[in-house]
């Protein structure tokens, strides 16, 4: 799905649909897209790996992009991931991986930035993995 990128340099939740494979204490919070929250009781430490494709929507200039997950509403600035499009380049692959704490309803999600906002990106492929 395409996110649309409203400013330069401004992270904006990413477009895509929250499908459940093994959750465990964990849930798509009542369907709400891009979004997992935790249901455990007792607050835990919890290890996130995403990949991802990502294709920006024209083979414009160089541009930048951005990966970030988001607690709660609020950047982890730990777990960022960033590549940078050259001239003709059209798709990109990201990985992050960090370590979070979570407790009771504590949700994570991924926003998506760009230093070019008339050059959306196009998530293709994207999964993410929490132990």
């Amino acid at each position: 799905m395409t996110t649309d990128v409203i400013t330069n340099n401004v992270p904006v939740k990413m477009e895509g649909t929250t499908t459940a494979g093994e959750f465990f204490r964990m849930d798509d919070d009542g369907g709400t897209n891009n979004r997992i929250k935790y249901t455990g009781l007792k607050p835990r430490n919890f290890t996130v790996s995403c990949s991802a494709t990502v294709e920006r929507s024209s083979n414009g200039s160089r541009n930048v992009y951005s990966l970030i997950i988001y607690k709660n509403g609020s950047m982890i600035p730990s777990i960022v991931s960033e590549q940078t499009f050259e001239n003709g380049v059209s798709k990109g692959n990201f990985n992050l991986l960090g370590v979070l704490s979570m407790a009771n309803n504590d949700y994570i999600e991924v926003y998506v930035s760009t230093d070019n906002k008339n050059i959306d990106p196009t998530v293709k492929r994207f999964n993410m993995v929490l132990n």
